[in-house]
């Protein structure tokens, strides 16, 4: 049974070993295809890689001469802050200005007086106006808690409530709105005014409105007053008028609120002292009986009349004040300059009542205009007013450059086109607002610019020259990139098309370009940009600036920045013919340039699929070649299997003859 022998199953001649030995040497031709699929593969990630590094290339410099290109970018800068902040785009223009918060906008927020915890709030239809908004909800009862539930629940947004145990027996009720404004007063309504009362949040108006009007009696007792309409007059140079008040009694929530324009009247206009006649000397005659005597004519020289000195020029703008009675009571004074300015005046900081309003220009050569003269209680909300406002609703007050501004938001967009200013807080301080060009972002894009040129002209060394040190260099390269790098070293050494574009880079960098400042700016290395903008190149020859990387000079570039921000912009694109279009700079050619590599179409993607078909095309003979070994060992199998049974079959016949013949020879 030892000597039993299956052809093409078990083999005393080793003939699998024979047949795996001629596989080893049937396979090599797949092992090479094989290879070249491999070979293949890392080339199309080289060529993808390249395409990645041109890709970021050409956004970089995109950005530089595009339409939104961050030389148009302006940014805002408030010298504190805490009371002003701003944001400018584009539309901006770069300027100075100064600004004084005098007020910021607040929304009404109500503080009810203390209540036990068990306070109920009764079942009932409540409602509120907001501005020109109307909410109205029903209540079917329950505590404090629940009814700031339910406000919150029924306002939409547009008013919180909240409750706060303010002791451990008491509690209190916050109102607030959420719109800002003097437009905006939060007004409780229906059975919301009765609890509203109740709660201690509104208390009734003591006072109403006075709105002061003219009329031609009252203008008429003016010297030279003109009344322009029954809510505005005008008071010439040294004139004033006294407007009879209804006896204004409480106070304590009254201000008197009026605009006033201010107008310097020119020389001609100015009333001045006019000389006197020259007088007129005649010469006599006399008459008898048909007979004239003419007197000698007077020969007595007369000396030109003089005007009399001008009265001394007066400038004061303390016109507005207070009478009560005998007493009369100076109110702040207007501010010296042209143009219109709103007067608020809280009269209870000032005098507890008030009979009259005197208005005296003692200027002599301001014209003043009064208008919109009132007294009235700006926290009254209808019949009532908060009883413990925490905050009142108002509009922001600002003055820009001199001039007073109100708004209803602290988020102003309307006042300096292209800047968005939001007011903090108020403050005494003025604040310096400049709008400049966003020079930070533009260093920081062109960084982005000189950093992916470099990246992309680094890995055309790495392909395109077998020199170690060229990966030695490229300090900012991780380990692993390290390796990569020494992988691909040296790949398409004599490859045309990228030695070419790597000249052809280093040379639109290296060139001159048309600017507003003319051959001042013509080069990237006149505003700090070129390969060796630090100088700092050692006692030898630094091999890395021999290759066409870019550096930056920082203190050069800012300085450039500052002096001529319009010709560093040209550098990277300019429209040479005013069509509207760019045609010239750095970045505009070095994007033109490279775009026939990367687009559809392009040098890399023909490649990319050029590469594709060969791997699908060797994948192909790979295939066929397996068939090929897979019959091929099939056929080696049968003919040593075939072999093996004739030996074993020659082998048996030998046996049997040289067993008879050692019988024969016995016998």
């Amino acid at each position: 049974m030892s000597d039993l022998s299956i052809p093409g199953v078990t083999s005393k001649y080793n003939t699998s070993k024979m047949i795996e030995d001629l596989m080893k040497v049937e396979k090599i031709p797949l092992t090479r295809m094989e290879k070249r699929v491999d070979t293949y593969e890392e080339e199309k990630k080289v060529w993808q890689g390249v395409s990645r590094y041109i890709g970021t290339f050409k956004d970089n410099a995109r950005v530089l001469y595009g339409f939104e290109n961050p030389f148009g970018e302006r940014k805002a800068e408030s010298s504190d802050e805490k009371i002003l902040t701003a944001t400018a785009n584009r539309e901006a223009n770069e300027s100075e200005y100064k600004i004084k918060v005098i007020q910021t906008a607040k929304a009404d927020r109500f503080l009810s007086a203390p209540v036990n915890n068990e306070f109920e709030v009764p079942e009932g239809e409540y409602s509120f106006t907001l501005g020109e908004d109307e909410e109205s909800f029903s209540f079917s009862g329950g505590s404090l808690s629940k009814f700031a539930d339910r406000i919150n629940q029924k306002s939409k947004g547009k008013v919180i409530a909240s409750v706060i145990k303010n002791s451990s027996q008491t509690q209190v009720l916050v109102v607030e709105s959420q719109k800002e404004g003097s437009d905006n007063p939060l007004i409780l309504g229906s059975d919301f005014e009765k609890i509203g009362v109740e709660l201690g949040l509104l208390k009734r108006n003591n006072t109403s409105q006075v709105d002061v009007t003219f009329d031609s009696s009252l203008v008429d007792s003016a010297d030279k007053g003109q009344m322009i309409s029954d809510s505005a007059i005008k008071l010439s140079p040294t004139n004033s008028i006294t407007i009879p008040l209804k006896g204004l009694s409480n106070l304590e929530d009254m201000v008197l609120e009026m605009d006033a324009y201010v107008l310097t009247l020119p020389e001609s206009e100015q009333e001045l002292p006019k000389p006197p006649q020259k007088p007129s000397l005649q010469m006599g005659e006399a008459g008898f009986q048909g007979i004239t005597i003419q007197n000698e004519a007077f020969d007595l020289p007369l000396p030109e009349p003089k005007a009399p000195e001008p009265p001394p020029k007066v400038t004061d703008m303390q016109v507005i004040s207070g009478v009560n009675g005998s007493q009369k009571v100076p109110f702040p004074a207007l501010k010296d300059q042209e143009g219109q300015q709103k007067v608020t005046i809280a009269l209870k900081d000032y005098m507890n009542s008030i009979s009259a309003l005197e208005l005296n220009n003692k200027n002599t050569s301001k014209e003043i205009t009064f208008e919109n003269i009132r007294i009235y209680n700006p926290n009254a909300r209808g019949d009532y007013s908060p009883a413990n406002p925490i905050a009142r609703a108002q509009d922001a007050k600002l003055e820009l450059n001199g001039v007073e501004v109100v708004r209803s938001t602290n988020a102003i967009d309307d006042l300096i086109a292209g800047v968005d200013l939001n007011l903090e807080k108020a403050s005494d301080e003025e604040i310096d607002l400049k709008i400049e060009p966003d020079r930070e972002q533009i260093k920081e894009k062109v960084i982005n610019f000189i950093g992916s040129y470099n990246r992309l002209l680094a890995e055309l060394q790495i392909l395109t020259k077998s020199e170690p040190s060229i990966v030695q260099e490229l300090g900012y390269l991780s380990d692993e990139e390290r390796d990569s790098a020494n992988e691909r070293l040296g790949m398409f050494q004599g490859d045309i098309t990228l030695n070419q574009m790597k000249n052809r880079l280093q040379t639109m960098l290296m060139s001159p370009y048309t600017t507003e400042a003319g051959r001042d700016f013509s080069l990237l290395a006149q505003v700090g940009i070129s390969t060796n903008a630090t100088g700092q190149s050692g006692n030898g020859i630094d091999s890395t600036k021999l290759r066409g990387y870019l550096e930056m000079d920082e203190d050069k570039f800012d300085a450039a920045l500052k002096s001529d921000l319009e010709s560093v912009k040209d550098l990277f694109g300019n429209d040479t013919d005013n069509d509207l279009v760019v045609d010239s700079g750095a970045a505009y050619t070095t994007d033109t340039y490279l775009k026939p590599f990367t687009q559809i179409g392009g040098i890399i993607p023909l490649k990319l699929d050029s590469i594709d078909r060969q791997v699908d095309d060797t994948n192909d003979q790979i295939a066929d070649y397996k068939v090929h070994l897979d019959d091929y060992e099939a056929k080696l199998k049968r003919q040593y299997g075939t072999m093996e049974g004739t030996l074993g079959s020659m082998e048996k016949t030998f046996n049997a003859i040289d067993n008879l013949n050692k019988q024969n020879s016995s016998n």
